[in-house]
């Protein structure tokens, strides 16, 4: 019985070394990174995510215009600190057509035609820009700022040369990215 009680203490001992033996060889490394960024600007909620709305629109004047409907939108940034960068850039991405206007999405009713996105003072902002493309900047204030623009509706020129734009509802969706210099 002495020695039943002895083989049985071992055994046990031998099974929790080995089962420590298993969880040190079965071990994996966990790895965490990552950047810690100084962002002069905070974007307002209201403006991470919105709509620009066009409302109705005639066929007729895309084709006798080709490019209509200024519609001006802006973009809300708050706590600003010039301290840390001295401009920022908007850069927009999206489904672009290959003169750098925003495709109107699959799901849209209306075709033959796509949305610019240009300054106030009309300079043309094409999406997805290249590394021949610059985008203007503007200075960065301390508070508050408001980079304003506006979006236009602009016929394709095949659409209008084969009379083939198509009226219905229409949506495009594209992102925008701020980068600070």
């Amino acid at each position: 019985m002495k020695h039943m009680g002895i083989f049985l203490g071992i055994s046990s001992l031998v099974g929790a070394l080995s089962a420590n033996l298993y969880a040190a060889t079965n071990s994996s490394q966990v790895t965490y990174g990552g950047t810690l960024v100084a962002e002069p600007c905070e974007i307002v909620p209201e403006f991470e995510n919105f709509s620009v709305e066009f409302n109705s629109i005639s066929t007729k004047e895309l084709y006798s215009n080709s490019r209509i409907l200024s519609k001006e939108f802006e973009l809300q940034l708050k706590d600003c600190d010039a301290s840390i960068a001295n401009s920022v850039t908007t850069i927009f991405n999206g489904n672009a057509t290959p003169d750098g206007l925003l495709e109107f999405d699959a799901n849209s009713e209306a075709s033959g035609a796509a949305i610019g996105i240009e300054t106030l003072s009309g300079v043309k902002l094409p999406l997805n820009p290249t590394s021949g493309v610059s985008y203007p900047s503007q200075p960065i204030k301390n508070g508050a700022m408001t980079i304003r623009l506006r979006a236009y509706l602009q016929g394709k020129a095949g659409a209008i040369a084969n009379n083939s734009i198509k009226p219905g509802n229409f949506s495009a969706t594209m992102t925008y990215t701020l980068s600070y210099q």
